[in-house]
């Protein structure tokens, strides 16, 4: 055996010792704010408790996860260390990175589900961010979600729900019967969306300016995404039915 066949079996053995063989500081606070405090262990196990609920919407999905690197720092990865696309299909696995087991030990607050090209997922994300009249503009957002899921029944057929978005806004999701071109999606909601709000000084499409909502369909597209529903946020808030 050379020293290059040496180096590569001794890498092979690094590589394949188990997450479990190793200490992980499972109290570390990867969350802290005034609404909420969450240790590794907690988010962790919120998975465990809801893995029924969540993993049916990101089943056989890209999938892009947010991790957190220490308390109220993270970053967005969307590939796994081979650079592939992380796709999830399996729920057990903690060594197996196409599975949910992996990722909610490696530090995982968010899933975000991403679609192709093509895709049988669509949503609007109605975006909310003026903190003075926050509670006005969330209850106006609230009414508008039932006017643009009708809209995405009519258009799209399948079916429809509305989320809290787990951080300020409310998301309208449509889960249709065939796939379909993700950019015709996309512009044919948003021309509707323009349709159906163009005498609303409130709604807007584009740019949200202060005391507005932004109906926003822009990261629905190839390699598009959107918080996965039951996925815990960065703020310690639950995606939830609304």
């Amino acid at each position: 055996m050379n020293i290059l066949q040496e180096y590569i079996k001794t890498f092979i053995i690094f590589e394949a010792k188990s997450f479990l063989d190793k200490e992980h500081d499972w109290d570390e606070v990867l969350i802290d704010n005034d609404k909420h405090t969450f240790m590794r262990k907690q988010i962790k196990d919120y998975y465990i408790k809801n893995i029924d609920k969540i993993f049916p919407y990101i089943e056989n999905n890209d999938i892009i996860v947010v991790i957190g690197i220490k308390k109220n720092k993270n970053i967005l990865k969307r590939n796994t260390d081979g650079n592939k696309r992380i796709h999830i299909a399996r729920k057990e696995g903690i060594d197996d990175n196409g599975s949910f087991e992996y990722w909610i030990n490696r530090r995982i607050i968010e899933f975000h589900r991403v679609v192709g090209k093509i895709t049988d997922f669509i949503w609007c994300d109605i975006d909310i961010h003026d903190g003075k009249e926050y509670e006005k503009l969330f209850n106006m957002g609230a009414l508008a979600s039932k006017k643009i899921s009708q809209i995405m029944q009519d258009t799209f057929g399948g079916t429809t729900k509305i989320w809290h978005s787990g951080k300020t806004g409310i998301h309208v999701e449509g889960y249709l019967q065939e796939e379909i071109d993700t950019d015709f999606a996309r512009k044919e909601l948003k021309s509707l969306l323009d349709k159906a709000f163009e005498n609303d000084d409130v709604f807007t499409t584009g740019i949200a300016r202060k005391g507005q909502i932004r109906l926003d369909v822009t990261t629905l597209k190839d390699t598009g995404s959107i918080r996965a529903q039951y996925s815990m946020s960065v703020t310690g808030d639950i995606k939830r039915p609304l």
